[in-house]
């Protein structure tokens, strides 16, 4: 089981130096890949193929692209791709995750990359990981799909397969999960997806992003934390790969599901993460009484103890 807390490195084609909206090009991400490298963490690069950050609702092609076909692009995203893997490689830094696309639920590069437009989608996809697989062969591939605890999970794979997207064109079902304040209205709704798509696909899934309010409430998004790790641990087969925490730090640019307090300093929540981490018992039962010490009932009759709780 994979269990980090590192900010993927997220890449934009063409960014503005927008701090909390931009930023992230090829240059940048090498030297922060660099320096993560240098201290001994796994290195995962998240390709948006957009010159801003891409979402379920924001998937704009780069501007230097937005009037090629759907072979140009494909030309595009391959030498693209190519080009940020080999910067990489001649860095020193040896990724060992790359996602095509950054939560595609609706696609990518719209209007051509739509998933309505399946079969595009997918010949993108192709583009991409083939890409990257040719400058480091052992790279694990991650196909990203955001709101992994609602209906449509599997679906949106099984559309991707039935339009053409081959067994070795990726390794990892990659799914974000940001729950409620009430994680528990939807943890099992994740567990069912994740446990399907490991079953039905035999690919590794992986929690790309997960994060919570924890300025509200550190020790219900430790809660969380602790229980998304369980579940995958629990996956069929072993395939319950890991878990990212979406910027711990965020808390710097205003990023309100940050994982540090105000001071600077770790939350609560990050001690998710420690080995042997259980489920904090928020409310523990400090004494029980009943109302009554002792209570005669005569045949026929009805009666009842009512029970006085004590939590802490």
């Amino acid at each position: 089981m994979i269990r980090l807390m590192i900010l993927p490195m997220v890449i934009a084609v063409d960014p503005s130096d927008d701090p909390s909206n931009g930023h992230c090009s090829t240059e940048e991400v090498v030297a922060l890949a660099s320096r993560v490298s240098a201290f001994g963490f796994r290195v995962m690069i998240d390709l948006h193929y957009s010159d801003t950050w891409a979402d379920p609702g924001k998937q704009i092609t780069p501007k230097a692209w937005a009037n090629d076909n759907l072979d140009q692009l494909k030309v595009h995203v391959s030498e693209y791709t190519s080009e940020v893997m080999n910067a990489l490689k001649v860095a020193g830094v040896a990724p060992e995750w790359v996602q095509i696309g950054n939560e595609i639920n609706n696609g990518m590069m719209h209007p051509l990359g739509e998933y309505s437009n399946t079969s595009n989608l997918v010949q993108l996809i192709q583009a991409g990981s083939r890409a990257a697989k040719a400058v480091f062969p052992g790279i694990k591939v991650i196909i990203h799909r955001a709101s992994g605890a609602e209906n449509g999970v599997e679906p949106f794979y099984a559309g991707l397969v039935a339009a053409g997207l081959k067994d070795s064109d990726y390794d990892i079902i990659g799914l974000s999960y940001y729950p409620d304040s009430v994680f528990t209205s939807s943890i099992n709704e994740l567990t069912e997806n994740m446990n399907k798509l490991a079953e039905k696909y035999r690919k590794e899934v992986m929690i790309v992003e997960v994060g919570g309010e924890v300025a509200k409430d550190a020790d219900s998004v430790y809660n969380m934390l602790v229980n998304v790790q369980n579940k995958l641990h629990a996956a069929p087969n072993d395939l319950g790969t890991g878990v990212f925490y979406w910027a711990p730090e965020g808390n710097y640019f205003g990023y309100p599901k940050s994982a540090w307090d105000p001071d600077g300093t770790p939350s609560l929540a990050l001690d998710a993460f420690i080995d042997g981490a259980v489920e904090n018992n928020r409310y523990p039962v400090q004494s029980l009484a009943l109302d009554k010490h002792m209570e005669s009932i005569e045949v026929g009759a009805t009666s009842k103890l009512n029970a006085m709780i004590n939590p802490a």
